[in-house]
């Protein structure tokens, strides 16, 4: 029996129900990653230097400042002995030319410390870009892999509902209740045994009560499927008490009212 357009609906709203909503939809454990490097990339300032606030100047600062107060005393030491040893206005001059001159040498350290500073910057970048690149690559791996489980789920879904359907053919929709749950399914049963109760009886489908009210008919009745000796069965033995007359197995008139219903009017008895 084919799938009705109401049961692929209803499939489609149960299956499809948490894609849609985004619970299964696909999500990276690398998405936080690749978002947060993102920012950072592109809210990076422009490179600027400051040599205030450079460590590294700030060492060298330090380095030639003491160098250059040591060269200052030295000239002024060197200036007083040729003095007899008394200071004099040639001496500090002589150590305040000293110390300049290492002033001057800090001066031409800046372009270093910047082409320096301007490297670590750069450096950082492409270190955040590299992490970014390799992420996005991750990010790839995994959602082909989902791709992957989905065509396998795909390919799943398709085979069951093959079989399904080749079941339904016999009468039993167990595969449907699996696919698109028990109440769809019955209502598929239903369907199927209403025009094909002969078949649906003896698929045990559906019970003698359910053939009754679909036919009207008695199934354990010899001849009661219109195809001569032995009722849908085709047998006359089995299914058959003392009187000749057909019960199921697990009969009484509590548990199969409308059968029990017709026999009292065939036979005058439940």
């Amino acid at each position: 029996m084919a799938v009705t357009a109401e049961d692929r609906k209803k499939t489609e709203e149960q299956t499809e129900a948490a894609p849609r909503d985004g619970s299964t939809a696909f999500r990276s454990d690398y998405d936080g990653e690749i978002g947060g490097l993102y920012r950072q990339i592109s809210s990076r300032e422009p490179f600027t230097y400051d040599a205030a606030a450079d460590p590294l100047y700030g060492q060298y600062r330090e380095r030639y400042a003491q160098e250059g107060r040591q060269a200052m005393r030295d000239a002024m030491g060197q200036a007083a002995a040729l003095t007899g040893g008394y200071g004099s206005s040639y001496g500090q001059a002589v150590g305040q030319q000293q110390y300049d001159a290492y002033l001057r040498r800090l001066n031409e350290v800046l372009p270093e410390l910047y082409r320096t500073a301007l490297d670590r910057w750069d450096a950082e970048g492409d270190r955040l870009t590299q992490r970014l690149q390799l992420a996005g690559q991750l990010r790839q791996n995994e959602y082909a892999q989902y791709r992957d489980a989905v065509s396998d789920r795909q390919a799943a879904g398709e085979a069951a509902l093959k079989e399904a359907e080749a079941r339904a053919q016999y009468g039993d929709f167990t595969g449907y209740g699996t696919l698109y749950g028990d109440e769809a399914a019955n209502r598929m049963r239903l369907a199927w045994a209403a025009a094909n109760p002969d078949a649906a009886f003896a698929s045990e489908s559906i019970d003698a009560d359910e053939y009754y009210t679909l036919t009207g008919r008695d199934p354990h009745v010899r001849g009661a499927g219109g195809g001569g000796g032995g009722g849908i069965w085709g047998y006359g033995g089995s299914g058959w008490n003392d009187y000749g007359e057909g019960v199921p197995a697990d009969y009484s008139p509590s548990a199969y009212p409308a059968l029990a219903a017709a026999r009292e009017e065939h036979y005058g008895h439940k």
